[in-house]
């Protein structure tokens, strides 16, 4: 078994971690009502998917921010699946069927392909809409990794840097 030294996290990541959350939620509510289903509860238990490509650089990452996440939000279980073979492939093909996860991996080689065909939202205007400062303590350059030149807004926050 290998195990991943952990290291202290940086405001920025926490940050980053906030917005995560906050799209996450945000999505939660998009979903389509059912027939006669009434809002959820503030203490109603809700289940939020995060795809990941789990792969061993990115798992820690990903484990700490969930468990962070779930500490501060003890009614939300997110649930983490794992991409299997071509991960932008994997992506288009869950837009296609509007399968899509609530929160997702991305790196910045698939900020453009997946905000020109509509699978990333603009987390400045979910950041806004919240509020909250999200990108007052992140570093442009980082910004910029998930930023399309002509399209306004930041579609994808490094988790770590």
């Amino acid at each position: 078994m290998t195990r991943f030294r952990r290291t202290p996290f940086s405001r920025q990541v926490h940050v980053c971690f906030a917005l995560v959350c906050i799209l996450s939620l945000l999505l939660s509510g998009c979903a389509a009502a059912q027939p006669g289903a009434a809002p959820a509860a503030d203490d109603e238990s809700i289940e939020l998917t995060w795809l990941d490509v789990c792969a061993p650089i990115t798992t820690p990452i990903t484990d700490a921010l969930v468990e962070k996440f779930e500490a501060t939000h003890p009614n939300v279980k997110v649930t983490i699946e794992c991409s299997q073979g071509d991960y932008a492939e994997g992506i288009f093909a869950k837009a296609a069927a509007g399968n899509l996860p609530d929160v997702m991996f991305s790196a910045d080689l698939f900020t453009v392909p997946f905000v020109e065909n509509g699978v990333l939202v603009n987390l400045e205007a979910l950041s806004e809409a919240e509020g909250a400062n999200t990108f007052e303590d992140i570093y442009p350059n980082i910004l910029g990794l998930g930023q399309v030149v002509g399209t306004p807004g930041t579609y994808m926050i490094p988790a770590s840097w």
